[in-house]
């Protein structure tokens, strides 16, 4: 209501500043259209973006979430807290409230605006589809029998998205679209949308995690003609293709975080015996040593880099082998060439010396997805800024980098209500502000009238004088 209020004030400052002309010009007619004008850029909220807001990102194992300002140079990050939840666990949509409500009095925040950013492969389902070119509004509807095969999920409530890729012709003339398509679960949305409401907080948007790359890459000052991110996740790995900041291909890969710490609690034979790591060890090792660059460096115990090598050597060559082939079918499905830089991210990118292995293999260059530089951390409560902890939250903070035409995965019905809401404010204020510019206007003439009454009884009376 805060920005409400703030609008009614600017009209009337507005009209305010129109009084003058009005009155002593009498062009009532024409300040009338420039007040209607004024009135209908001030109440367009659907264009404008809010000077601070929250987002909320969730997917298996972690819940992160950023308080972010808009300032002239850039976006500020005001607060941020990571939590990590234990998968399947009964009590995790009230251990979500909690921290997002302990998060929210810790931080003194009163903002209840919030972007969802949902990176769970059993919610949301990412999908590059190509179609003959068609009218707009013509397209959904097409997409659907396509989706229908490859969406786990009931289509007919899903909240569904999608932005083009490219468009190009055949041999034969035919005019094809290549789209990407963003379909979320229903259930899951819902879900999910409860543990910010419960929290008092109002979701304008809902986004998903491959599709904020783009906001990051947009915002790099160097970036190559081609370049791709891989996204190790908890469940999945997902790769994206960009020419420029443009995503044009997306693919997933059989490999993910998880895989990576079951790997190495399995069973390890040496001279000295056989042991087996626990999960909680594996993940210590994967963080601490992650990829061994010294095959006879001690890990721990009887455990050399060697051993560990020999359990995640299978998962890294499929990584290896999966990014080599998409490549190259990317080569050779767009006419374009392969990716010159590869950046992680995710929480697979932690494991430690990755970049330099997959720089290894791949033969390009490969480093962790950057943080922008109008990305700013709010200095005024730390001295330093944390980059590497933002940096592991990077997907989370591109958010704000993202503009209004982006896909917002937000069920209908929230967003019927957000709509009707505004409606009403604005028929409500609409009709306000309209009847009192009339009413002002039929004051002005009037005075006006009044005025040329008195001006003729002088002018009859001099009349009268002269005569």
């Amino acid at each position: 209501m805060d920005q409400i209020l703030f609008k009614i004030l600017m009209f009337f400052k507005a009209f305010s500043e129109k009084w003058e002309k009005v009155f002593h010009g009498g062009r009532i007619q024409k300040t009338a259209q420039a007040l209607q004008k004024k009135m209908v850029s001030l109440f367009d909220f659907s264009k404008q973006k809010t000077d601070g807001f929250l987002i909320v990102s969730l997917n298996q194992v972690a819940v992160e979430i950023v308080y972010v300002k808009f300032f002239s140079e850039g976006v500020q990050v005001l607060a941020y807290d990571v939590y990590q939840l234990f998968p399947g666990s009964p009590d995790e949509e009230a251990v979500i409230d909690y921290f997002i409500a302990d998060f929210l009095r810790k931080n003194a925040i009163m903002e209840q605006k919030v972007i969802l950013n949902i990176s769970d492969e059993d919610a949301v389902a990412i999908h590059c589809l190509t179609l003959p070119e068609l009218p707009e509004g013509e397209i959904l509807e097409a997409a659907k029998w396509k989706l229908k095969e490859e969406v786990p999920f009931d289509l007919e409530n899903a909240p569904i998205g999608w932005q083009y890729a490219r468009k190009y012709e055949d041999d034969d003339g035919s005019k094809h679209v290549d789209l990407i398509f963003a379909v979320a679960e229903i259930k899951a949305v819902h879900r999910y949308l409860s543990c910010v409401i419960n929290c008092g907080l109002q979701p304008i948007s809902i986004t998903t995690g491959l599709l904020n790359y783009t906001n990051i890459l947009n915002h790099l000052t160097e970036l190559p003609a081609v370049s791709a991110v891989v996204d190790i996740d908890y469940a999945a790995t997902t790769l994206s293709i960009y020419s420029g900041a443009k995503l044009l291909f997306v693919r997933g890969i059989p490999v993910s975080w998880e895989m990576f710490s079951q790997a190495l609690t399995k069973l390890i034979v040496s001279d000295q015996g056989s042991t087996a790591l626990s999960l909680e060890e594996a993940e210590i090792i994967k963080n601490t040593y992650g990829i061994p660059l010294d095959e006879f460096q001690v890990i721990k115990g009887n455990i050399s880099g060697l051993h560990i090598m020999s359990l995640l050597r299978p998962l890294l060559e499929a990584l290896v082998r999966e990014l080599k082939l998409s490549f190259n079918y990317f080569a050779m499905n767009f006419d374009m060439d392969k990716p010159t830089v590869l950046f992680t991210d995710g929480g697979g990118a932690d494991l430690k010396n990755l970049e330099e292995y997959l720089c290894k293999e791949l033969n390009i260059k490969v480093s962790r997805l950057p943080l922008p530089d109008c990305v700013y951390w709010n200095k005024l409560k730390e001295k330093d800024s944390p980059k590497e902890a933002l940096q592991k939250i990077a997907n989370t903070i591109a958010v704000a980098l993202g503009d209004s035409k982006a896909i917002n995965l937000l069920p209908k019905e929230i967003k019927t209500q957000k709509t009707e809401f505004f409606q009403r404010v604005s028929l409500r204020i609409g009709g306000i502000t309209i009847a009192a510019v009339f009413l002002i206007l039929l004051f002005f003439s009037k005075s006006q009238v009044h005025d040329y009454r008195n001006r003729l009884k002088a002018a009859q009376t001099h009349l009268e004088i002269i005569g």
